[in-house]
């Protein structure tokens, strides 16, 4: 039984027009992808850990002879002196720095002999077999070297910010506790002065007070107080005990800070007072009179604008 066929040389300028090369960080691997069909090839490789990533490697046809060897039996420029069987990596290094050879060689597992085709233009191993080929295990190679990039390193992942902080502050978009255990509240996109502990009962005998800058109006949004004798004053405003419901409160010209006081005697789960939007009042009909909580406004003193005062 004789096969032959053509063994391409694979001296190209570009690796990827006969192997497929694949990298990772601890090697570089290739596969032939333009060898000839119906021949037993096989991709023996070889790799070298080296700065460049050079990963030097072997094309096998099993059982088969390049024809067009140069010489044979040890002698001659094209044929190792034989060092024995079982020495595979002696002739590939012999191969590689003899200049007259190509780069096809002959080993045989069993007798021990190497052999190249010789190096000219286009160089190429006619592929042999026949029963004698196969039974002494001969086989036919081709060495490729390729000097590739390593992959870039796994970036580090972004760390996520730390995020900011929007409770228990002591100043916060223009608001600021310039003394006392009050702390400022933004979680809600606008300034709140609440009391210490909030929502929990505040301390006895606290006091602390608040700055507002760029404030038109204020809403208390929860209020609880001990009566009458724990108080937050905002303006000539006092607030003390429980507000149900709680409205507005435009701030006069000139009022910017929220004062806030407790006794030495019982307490409550404190207050929360926010930044809101002016509100601008309806001016009461003529003749009538506009009643809001204890404060009576008659018509007659023409306001232009009415204050909330909470009764206490």
């Amino acid at each position: 039984m004789q096969e032959t066929g053509e063994f391409e040389s694979m001296v190209t300028k570009d690796a990827s027009e006969a192997f497929k090369i694949t990298t990772s960080a601890s090697q570089v691997c290739a596969k032939r992808v333009n060898g000839p069909k119906g021949l037993n090839l096989q991709l023996a490789c070889t790799f070298k850990n080296e700065p460049a990533y050079q990963a030097s490697f072997l094309t096998q046809a099993s059982h088969h002879l390049c024809q067009n060897r140069g010489s044979i039996g040890g002698k001659g420029l094209y044929s190792k002196p034989n060092k024995g069987a079982k020495k595979l990596a002696d002739c590939e290094a012999w191969v590689r720095k003899n200049k007259n050879c190509s780069t096809h060689f002959n080993y045989g597992w069993l007798n021990g002999f190497c052999d190249c085709v010789p190096k000219k233009p286009k160089s190429y191993c006619h592929l042999y077999t026949d029963d004698g080929t196969m039974k002494s295990e001969y086989s036919a190679y081709e060495i490729y070297t390729t000097t590739t990039t390593p992959p870039p390193p796994t970036p580090k992942p972004t760390p996520r910010p730390t995020p900011q902080p929007m409770k228990g502050l002591k100043s916060g978009m223009g608001w600021t506790v310039s003394r006392g255990k009050c702390t400022i509240d933004i979680s809600t996109g606008v300034p709140c002065a609440v009391s210490s502990n909030f929502p929990k009962p505040y301390s006895d005998e606290e006091s602390c007070k608040v700055k507002m800058t760029k404030t038109k109006a204020v809403k208390p949004e929860r209020f609880e107080t001990e009566k009458y004798f724990d108080n937050v004053k905002i303006g000539d405003v006092k607030l003390n005990g429980k507000l149900e419901k709680t409205s507005t409160m435009n701030l006069e010209k000139g009022v910017d800070t929220i004062e806030w006081s407790s006794d030495f005697y019982l307490g409550a789960t404190g207050w929360k007072i926010c930044k809101t939007k002016y509100n601008q009042p309806d001016l009461p009909k003529e003749d009538e009179t506009l009643i809001l909580g204890q404060a009576i406004f008659p018509t007659t003193a023409c306001r232009s604008s009415v204050r909330l005062h909470a009764a206490s």
